[in-house]
């Protein structure tokens, strides 16, 4: 294991433009870091896990350097091992004495320098290392002291006091960036979006005198103009922070007029730079990579974005658009999910740590929602713990990316869940397909059990309907209890009377006719409750369940009386006075049958019916016999 990768590290800083300097340049000298925004979340990463070295900005929201070096010195008591160094633009000697007494063991002055910070790395690393190996020794008399090895820095020497007159200092940007023109445009467009935002904030704070504020959002716009090189607005930004701890308004007020036209100039000429930068160094390349790359222009997928941080924003759209994807933002989570349902994106780039609704939530929702939910759904977050990422991807998260973000990484995590969206969304178009194949094979199935139990002719149910229906009807009859729920069955038997008469005389198609108009009568006439069956013929059987012998009487005789009571029309020439003959039977207590006995008992009724003279309806009754009624 070489000296880099024994040393871990933490880069706690607010300003992403500032992030990404210091990250690069860490990854350069071969060390890798984690890195907070701010001195809580550092705190919270350092429960988490122990770092060897923080590098810790002083100037931070929610909590500052300061603050966060005593909280983790009271939180190793006399145990001090974590070396703490401090990333000030303040050189005077006062703020180095206010570092090394709330703890930190060295500082770096920003901009920070690659080769001021390689020094302080390798001076502290053997000193971390001989500091492990003593702790590991049983046999160590003491520890070492850490805060020996501070090297003295001259405090006479004021950099604050230099005096650039150019508009960026272009060596400085190739320092570091490393002569990489793409990541130069990548830093110059996040300086530009969270410098215009700070001055944003800046005019807001000071409408409202808040100096608080405008102390805050100056010291970001100093350091990330230090960091690109932009020496006159980080020297304006420098006088504007200190006036505004002397709450001096009238100053104040002017160094933001004048900080707000060096922007426009500044914001002016950067734009110059980006552009020609475009034409002469990336175009070229873009065109090859798309022909051999795995994302082609010619297939755009659609890509939201949703980040509160505008430089996130920009240079991850930037980057995607330049892949030929369609690229959408959003600065939250609701705006998000709104225009998430509006557009449907093929892929979600979210942030975790987002005010009113974080990226897990976002996650949630669209997870959740059946059209967004195919939607390849990347999380980004500073946290780098595993028991985080398995919360992210539990959530519903499909991969997970950690801040800051290295772009090729990105590109390469979106090209792959883009090619698994598509993936995903055929097998779901194929399972859709299916399960629409499935549905229409339900449904013949289905049409062709109600064929195989429908007379074609009347509509009615069929004999097989009813041979399958009545043994079940059948055994819910009985005295009531736990396992009958009726104490009545009755069916009743129906014959037409003369019908060959009718087929003899006017044919077989006009006896179809009839047969039609009997069972709609029929079922115009019948019970809601009532089973009609054509049962064979010029026979149809009605079952009712809940019917004792007086009411299956006065039933039967309606059924009877409505086919008899008015002639049929079959055409306007042919008027047909039908009648029919009915037999009836009841299941109950006392006459407990199967289905063939009780039809047996109805057919004797029936026969009985007609021979005494048709138009009639006998009930089979097992101690009356046959009960009459009706007319002969």
């Amino acid at each position: 294991m070489t000296k880099q990768e024994y040393l871990k590290i933490l880069l706690v800083e607010d300003s992403l433009v500032s992030q990404t300097v210091v990250f690069k340049q860490l990854k350069k000298l071969g060390y890798e870091a984690n890195v907070a925004a701010n001195g809580q979340e550092a705190l919270w990463m350092r429960s988490q896990g122990k770092y060897d070295l923080i590098l810790l900005d002083c100037q931070m929201p929610i909590l500052d350097g300061y603050e966060t070096a005593q909280r983790i010195r009271q939180l190793e008591g006399d145990a001090r091992q974590t070396i703490l160094i401090a990333m000030t633009a303040n050189g005077m000697k006062a703020n180095r004495e206010r570092c090394i007494k709330v703890g930190m063991d060295d500082y770096l002055l920003k901009p920070v320098r690659e080769e001021e910070l390689a020094a302080k790395l390798e001076n502290w690393i053997e000193v971390i290392i001989k500091n492990k190996q003593a702790i590991a020794s049983s046999s160590a008399s003491s520890s070492i002291d850490l805060t020996s090895k501070i090297i003295p820095v001259d405090s006479s020497a004021n950099p604050d006091e230099s005096s650039v007159n150019d508009w960026v200092d272009l060596n400085r940007l190739d320092d570091i960036t490393l002569g990489d023109l793409k990541l130069r445009n990548e830093i110059l467009q996040a300086f530009l979006e969270d410098t215009k935002v700070n001055l944003s904030s800046i005019k807001s704070a000071t409408f409202s005198k808040n100096f608080e504020a405008i102390e805050h959002k100056a010291h970001q716009i100093r350091g990330a103009s230090a960091n690109v090189g932009v020496n006159k607005l980080k020297n304006l930004a420098d006088r504007l922070e200190l006036q505004s701890q002397q709450k001096n308004f009238k100053e104040v007020t002017q160094l933001v007029i004048q900080i707000e036209n060096h922007f426009q100039k500044i914001q002016s000429f950067l734009f110059e730079i980006i552009d020609w930068e475009r034409v002469e160094g990336e175009t070229p390349v873009l065109l090859h990579a798309n022909r051999s790359g795995g994302t082609q222009l010619g297939s755009t997928s659609k890509i939201l974005i949703i980040d509160d941080d505008p430089s996130v924003r920009l240079v991850v759209k930037n980057s995607l658009q330049l892949l030929g994807h369609e690229v959408i933002v959003a600065a939250n989570g609701e705006e998000g999910l709104k225009k998430a349902k509006q557009l449907h994106p093929h892929l979600i780039i979210c942030d975790w740590m987002m005010p009113v609704i974080n990226g897990l939530e976002v996650c949630r929702q669209v997870k959740s929602d059946p059209e967004l939910s195919l939607a390849f759904f990347i999380l980004l977050t500073i946290r780098g713990d595993v028991k985080d990422r398995v919360e992210g991807l539990d959530t519903g998260a499909d991969e997970y990316l950690p801040k800051p973000i290295d772009m090729s990484e990105l590109r390469a995590r979106v090209g792959a869940g883009l090619r698994l969206q598509r993936l995903t969304q055929e097998l779901s178009e194929a399972n859709q397909a299916l399960r629409q194949a499935n549905q229409q094979l339900t449904a013949r199935n289905e049409l062709l059990e109600s064929l195989s139990l429908t007379d074609q002719l009347t509509g009615l149910l069929n004999r097989r309907a009813m041979d399958q229906a009545l043994p079940h009807m059948l055994r819910q009859v009985g005295n009531r209890d736990a396992n009958t729920r009726y104490r009545y069955l009755c069916v009743f038997l129906i014959d037409v009377d003369h019908f060959k008469r009718v087929n003899d005389t006017y044919g077989h198609t006009v006896g179809d006719c009839v047969l039609q108009a009997i069972a709609g009568r029929l079922q115009s006439n019948a019970r809601p409750s009532s089973l009609l069956y054509r049962y064979g013929g010029e026979e149809f059987v009605c079952i009712t369940l809940g019917l004792n012998l007086h009411n299956g009487l006065e039933y039967g005789e309606s059924l009877r009386s409505c086919i008899a009571e008015c002639p049929f029309k079959i055409s306007n020439d042919l008027l047909l006075p039908i009648t029919i003959s009915i037999g009836g039977a009841i299941a109950s207590a006392v006459n407990l049958v199967d289905s063939q006995d009780l039809l047996h008992q109805a057919d004797r009724a029936l026969y009985r019916a007609k021979h005494e003279g048709r138009n009639c309806l006998r009930m089979f009754s097992s101690w009356e016999n046959i009960v009459e009624m009706g007319h002969a």
